[in-house]
């Protein structure tokens, strides 16, 4: 509908929060008095607005009690509004670590359960959504076990005669396949499900390597175990699951139907433990997640820095390359090797979308527009990943950027150390541990 709509109908209240694509509001119709969610998502380019128009499409045709629901949509010259459903519980991995909730593996189950029911019904109408993640499922509520997936911008629609492969994903919860530039299928989220039960149980992640070269090798090795002792009081039935769904050979995964027929998922309340877990390991799995924002601000600020100078020398790109991709392709990959990929991959951070290289060398007379394009989307990722950083993050970047003084070193170490104070130290400190 015309955005001019909007305004009519729904009062805007205050700012729930903002990502690369635009700002989430809480808003309140005028008529009924009903809470809704509206985000508007710019639409500058073309691609942005073929983008939103596929995610409209998707959520539309998702009909389910477990998925984010879409109430309406309105459209304007510069940008999208999609009004969804408003949830207050917020994510469900903060709700299950706060004192007032008491995390049990029977907790786990009925989380699960929800979980896998709304990506069966997905699957059921050949949608893949690519970006199954902690961030990526709320609490309806701060009083009940009841959630809901939500974000599908990356989800994609399957299609019978045609093979699709993606170079995007949160590095930590990517299937093999998406490393491997191997065609995706349904069975890709199932993968994600597995890392998401682990993370949950335990509290650590599975493939978690010292950068994203390590964890790439993990994942594509399918390298994980359950040595921890946080795994001591998790039943037989559960890591019988993980293992059922960690598995390298998508066709040899659960799918989402066979999960919900899984003995661990399926027994009656009677027999599920209820022995507490301990939550302290996702507490600083909590943490370095939101520690890994910080590091996106910094590595945006310092590709920033190096296509500023390529601009002034007015020649190529260093490495001869500039990116110009939407992520996802039916064709053969032009990158070689899996290094190359999985470098592509982990650039897809947590705050959106980076781009993924498939051209090949530039020269002085026609790299000023891409270049042009792709500064002012490096300038949409910095301010996105500053938007989501604390007080204390933000002046630390707002120091580099200032002084174009950019570490030597991503985010850990003793870089970390020299450059914030006693406070932050102490909370990398935690959860480096």
């Amino acid at each position: 509908e015309d955005g001019s709509l909007f305004r009519l109908r729904y009062t805007t209240m205050e700012e729930l929060g903002k990502g690369r694509y635009g700002t989430v509001h809480r808003v309140k119709e005028r008529t009924s008095g009903k809470e809704f969610a509206a985000k508007t998502v710019r639409c500058i380019k073309k691609e942005d607005r073929e983008k939103a128009a596929e995610e409209l499409q998707i959520m539309n045709s998702l009909k389910h009690p477990k998925l984010l629901q879409i109430i309406a949509a309105y459209e304007n010259p510069r940008d999208i509004i999609l009004v969804v459903e408003y949830i207050s519980g917020g994510e469900l991995f903060e709700r299950v670590v706060a004192d007032d909730f008491t995390l049990t593996e029977k907790d786990c189950i009925l989380f699960m359960r929800q979980i896998c029911e709304g990506v069966e019904y997905m699957h059921t109408q050949s949608v893949v959504h690519l970006d199954l993640k902690p961030e990526n499922i709320m609490c309806i509520n701060r009083d009940s076990h009841e959630i809901k997936l939500i974000d599908f911008g990356l989800a994609q629609r399957l299609k019978p005669d045609s093979q699709i492969r993606v170079l995007f994903g949160t590095p930590e919860f990517i299937a093999p396949e998406i490393i491997n530039y191997e065609p995706i299928g349904t069975q890709t989220d199932m993968w994600s499900v597995g890392v998401i039960c682990y993370v949950l149980l335990s509290g650590l992640s599975p493939f978690m390597g010292d950068n994203d070269a390590e964890t790439f090798a993990n994942i594509t090795r399918a390298d994980f175990d359950f040595d921890d002792e946080a795994f001591d009081s998790i039943s037989k039935e559960a890591k019988e699951f993980i293992t059922e769904l960690l598995v390298k050979r998508k066709e040899k995964r659960l799918s989402a139907t066979e999960c919900l027929s899984h003995r661990w998922l399926c027994q009656e309340d009677t027999t599920m433990s209820q022995v507490k877990l301990c939550t302290d390991k996702l507490k600083k799995f909590i943490i370095r997640r939101k520690w890994q924002k910080t590091g996106n601000a910094i590595r945006a600020l310092g590709r920033m820095a190096n296509l500023s100078a390529a601009t002034r020398r007015g020649s190529q790109i260093p490495g001869g390359n500039v990116g110009v991709s939407s992520g996802v392709t039916n064709t053969n990959d032009t990158a070689s090797g899996s290094q190359k990929r999985g470098r592509q991959c982990s650039e897809r951070s947590d705050s959106g979308f980076s781009d993924c290289s498939t051209t090949g060398s530039l020269t002085a007379t026609n790299t000023t527009s891409l270049l042009a394009d792709k500064k002012y989307s490096i300038t949409e990722e910095i301010e996105d990943s500053m938007r989501q950083l604390t007080t204390e993050e933000k002046l630390r970047c707002e120091g580099i950027k200032k002084n174009q003084k950019l570490p030597t070193r991503q985010i850990g170490g003793s870089n970390l150390k020299e450059t914030t104070n006693e406070n932050v130290q102490k909370a990398f400190a935690f959860w480096n541990r």
